[in-house]
């Protein structure tokens, strides 16, 4: 991971991640992304395959840095830090 951004608008909170991986990303690869509350209780998740699509779909790209964009929603709960 290289960076992670946060942004809460609506009830809504969307996360900007940048990475890279070292080598080719195995088929199955889930990415885990949750946001917890202040007493760290879990209030919602993205989890998913990198940039949504099944992993053997993406082009060769070791080192190739890679931005995955994912929007949790959160109703009335409200995250700890964003």
């Amino acid at each position: 991971l290289h960076a992670a951004t946060a942004t809460a608008c609506n009830n809504q909170v969307d996360i900007d991640l940048t990475w890279s991986a070292a080598s080719e990303i195995p088929l199955g690869t889930t990415m885990f992304v949750q946001l917890l509350d202040a007493n760290g209780q879990l209030i919602g998740q993205a989890d998913g395959s990198p940039l949504g699509i099944r992993p053997d779909l993406l082009p060769d790209m070791p080192y190739k840095v890679i931005r995955d964009l994912r929007r949790i929603s959160v109703g009335d709960h409200q995250p700890a830090v964003v």
